[in-house]
């Protein structure tokens, strides 16, 4: 199975990895990476829970433009917030195209209201409505862990990637600001 995207570098593009720690972003940077090589200026939107800390730890990396957090609400009508909030997040930053490293179909919803023309993802069973591609990994692939879901899925698209250790880009502040903190450690 091989799916056909947009590869129209003028495309603004998000990507939405709604994991909620450090260790998920650090995965999924090589793909970040990869994905960001097809969008406008090389750079997409990345979306993700506040706990990776991607603000913080993505500031020297050059294929982001942006980290946007997902509103995290647990009141009785959070979760429609959290698809109105994500929804006019993608609106508001004009998105051509959305790429959702997961199985949730909140996300590509979203991205419906929002009328994003291109919507891309994994394919679970209730994503599927609101995707515009054709191809969905297999469902034994859907049922694997995330470690083997992003590499199906990357080949899947014809966007496989070779290397993947992260090797995150620091910013160069935040490396002195670290330093001149443990510089009396030493």
């Amino acid at each position: 199975m091989s799916l056909t995207i947009s590869s129209d570098a003028r495309l603004v593009t998000a990507v939405i990895q709604p994991y909620r720690g450090i260790g998920d972003l650090m995965w999924h940077l090589p793909y970040l990476r990869r994905i960001s090589e097809n969008a406008r200026d090389g750079k997409i939107i990345y979306i993700t829970n506040a706990s990776s800390h991607g603000k913080l730890l993505l500031a020297g990396e050059k294929c982001i433009s942006e980290v946007i957090y997902l509103r995290q609400d647990k009141e009785m009508f959070g979760y429609m917030r959290k698809i109105l909030d994500l929804a006019n997040s993608l609106s508001n930053h004009c998105i051509d195209q959305v790429y959702i490293l997961d199985t949730v179909s909140y996300p590509a919803f979203s991205a419906f209201l929002a009328g994003i023309r291109n919507r891309y993802g994994f394919g679970s069973r209730k994503q599927r409505r609101w995707l515009t591609q054709n191809d969905y990994l297999d469902e034994a692939v859907l049922k694997a862990h995330p470690l083997e879901k992003l590499p199906a899925y990357m080949r899947m698209i014809n966007m496989s990637v070779e290397d993947t250790e992260p090797r995150l880009q620091l910013p160069q502040s935040l490396i002195t600001d670290v330093r001149m903190e443990f510089a009396t450690c030493l």
